[in-house]
């Protein structure tokens, strides 16, 4: 499975370069843009956050106002230890969906991870009280972080 994905991963690559020599990722048309997005979510689900963030920052550009690629990329890039750049996405994210609680609850914890607590408690009461999925045991772990000092 992990080689059929470097395999996907480097024709969505090469796609990519194409398509930056003919003019600009923007031109990927929505079902490829789909296409992409649930090849990068599987890549978020095997750890390869490399090449998740290589296909989440293609989707950016293609359409720098969906604030679910910025989200993606966010989640990538804090799962990288990429924290400066991964919190850079998801602030993009939350400006474009002020009420996303899973862009909410990572940036929580790239916060606490940099120091940042009261921003990351900011965070957290704007995510709301009863976050879901999986950011429910991450905003656990962002709570329990600021418990512990």
């Amino acid at each position: 499975m992990g080689s059929e994905t470097k395999v996907d991963v480097q024709s969505t690559k090469r796609g990519g370069e194409e398509r930056k020599e003919q003019g600009s990722a923007r031109s990927l048309a929505p079902a490829e843009r789909e296409l992409l997005c649930l090849a990068g979510e599987r890549l978020i689900r095997e750890g390869q956050y490399a090449d998740a963030i290589q296909i989440f920052e293609l989707l950016v550009e293609a359409d720098p106002a969906d604030a679910a690629y910025h989200r993606r990329l966010g989640v990538c890039r804090a799962q990288a230890g990429m924290l400066a750049s991964a919190e850079i996405a998801l602030d993009r994210a939350i400006e474009l969906e002020s009420l996303d609680g899973e862009a909410l609850v990572t940036r929580a914890w790239v916060r606490v991870q940099r120091g940042n607590k009261a921003g990351a408690v900011h965070d957290l009461k704007a995510a709301g009280p009863t976050p879901t999925g999986s950011e429910s045991e991450l905003a656990r772990r962002v709570e329990q972080s600021l418990r512990d000092g």
